[in-house]
């Protein structure tokens, strides 16, 4: 650890010097804390990962998040001139963009996951579309930005927390807090929805202009009081305050943050991550509180498929082919479209179903759930189809049925899975890591009874079951990302 030494700030804090790094500190640290920060900073110095455990009541978090703002700040000074001629270049592009005709979010159900409770709301917008003509290139090779610190935890209340913390220090970052529609939404008429509900409200009203909330964002983005605003509660707070939603606020003011606050699921399911407006490339992500995120990880890239799944799936395409035939029905599949993914759905059910499995259950490779997928018709190229087929059978039945939106819809679960499977065209070392680190497990379980009671019938499963939580880390890495801590 090299040396350091420390003089009294401003206002009692002191600073330190770790690694040439001038790092304020609320008070004196502990030799603790002052090796703690000395790890953090090398790692970023480096552009190195690092593991790193501290008691409790060590003052990690105050450590982590000093000395990562402090090395933020010395990698800005030090580079100044090539984030000055970048910020040139990012304002021409800017002013072009602002100048093209932005969209509405388009009413669709893809993913945005809770950060406590069950997975299954919808994310925000795909990119905006800016218009013909040519847009200002941007060069790779040049610095755009100053490294992104992303800090991660398990829940709100624990990043709650870390924004105390944060307005014990001298650091005043511009701050956004990530988080869902259901701890987000200020907007009464769509609030007391949930889950899908509160989704499908929220896009239908934000689509045909009625959200004033929503409206309203484009003239808040730029308001400096948003940066300072340090948790869920007190966005809510200064939403109302200003007749804005907090939801699409937080999205619009992503890219030019410089800390983000954001439950930690958030990053690491790739289809939760792949809807988030923020670039991994060059920042530097933390992950605080992280005693299970092993399981987590490989949670996240794993699924249990039931045959009630399947069923489900199908009694819900049967209730979309009965709305279909109607003489009002003006959605945009048609009954062909649900009778195909009705067909694919009792044909990959039927392979699950006719498999011979002992007591125990019969295991394969990772590799052969693409073979028992593709007997039912389903390929990389097909299943991006029947995806996109899914999400509109879900939004019809989901336009009609009120009911339907107080409980997971099956097709979403079985869309979920495709989208886990087939998550674009996959190289030869995903394919060998898909042989190597994941497990297909076909087994029958007995169905659950009435409590006190074992039922004697049983239900087969169809599980793909991944055993490296270092897969989910190398893919937020490939993306270009400096450091993981």
């Amino acid at each position: 650890m090299e040396g350091k030494r420390a003089q009294t700030g401003g206002g009692g804090a002191e600073v330190v010097t770790v690694r040439g790094v001038q790092v304020s500190f609320p008070f004196r640290p502990y030799e603790a804390q002052l090796v703690y920060m000395d790890c953090v900073i090398r790692a970023l110095h480096e552009k190195q990962n690092a593991l790193l455990e501290s008691p409790t009541g060590t003052g990690k978090t105050l450590s982590l998040l000093c000395s990562t703002l402090s090395w933020r700040s010395s990698w800005v000074q030090q580079n100044a001139e090539a984030l000055e001629a970048a910020a040139l270049l990012d304002d021409e592009y800017d002013r072009y963009d602002s100048r093209m005709p932005r969209r509405r979010p388009p009413v669709r159900v893809g993913y945005e996951e809770e950060a406590e409770e069950e997975q299954q709301n919808t994310p925000l917008s795909e990119g905006e579309e800016i218009g013909c003509g040519q847009q200002p290139k941007k060069d790779p090779q040049l610095p755009l930005r100053a490294p992104r610190i992303i800090y991660s935890s398990r829940t709100h209340s624990q990043l709650a927390q870390v924004a105390k913390e944060l307005k014990s220090t001298a650091y005043k970052p511009k701050v956004c807090i990530m988080g869902s529609r259901k701890h987000m939404c200020g907007q009464s008429e769509v609030s007391l929805a949930r889950g899908v509900s509160l989704d499908l409200k929220c896009r239908q009203l934000v689509s045909s202009g009625g959200c004033s909330y929503y409206n309203s964002v484009r003239d808040q983005r730029d308001n400096p009081e948003f940066d300072q605003i340090g948790d869920i509660e007190e966005l809510l707070i200064w939403g109302r305050e200003h007749e804005t939603c907090p939801y699409f606020l937080s999205r619009e003011r992503a890219h030019a943050s410089e800390l983000i606050l954001t439950p930690y699921n958030y990053l690491i399911d790739p289809q939760i991550r792949s809807s988030l407006p923020i670039d991994l490339q060059g920042s530097v992500l933390i992950f605080d509180e992280a005693h299970n995120l092993e399981s987590i990880c490989e949670d996240a890239a794993s699924f249990d498929l039931k045959m009630a799944d399947l069923k489900g799936c199908i009694r819900e395409i049967d209730r979309c082919i009965v709305l279909a035939q109607k003489a009002d029905y003006n959605g945009e599949c048609q009954v062909s479209d649900f009778q195909k993914i009705k067909d694919t759905v009792e044909t990959l059910m039927e392979s699950v179903q006719t498999m011979t499995v002992g007591t125990d259950g019969i295991t394969r490779s990772g590799d052969y759930i693409y073979s028992l997928l593709e007997h039912s018709g389903l390929t990389p190229d097909t299943a991006v189809a029947l995806v996109r087929l899914f999400d509109l059978a879900i939004v019809a039945l989901l336009g009609v049925d009120e009911h339907m939106m107080r409980k997971t819809l099956s097709m979403k679960v079985v869309k979920d899975c495709l989208k886990l499977l087939f998550k674009g065209e996959q190289s030869s070392s995903q394919q060998q890591a898909v042989t190597q680190y994941y497990k297909v497990h076909v087994h029958d379980e007995r169905i659950r009874g009435q409590p006190g009671f074992v039922s004697a019938q049983t239900e087969r499963t169809l599980s793909f079951w991944c055993f490296n939580p270092g897969l989910t880390m190398m893919s937020m890495v490939e993306q270009g990302v400096r450091s993981i801590i």
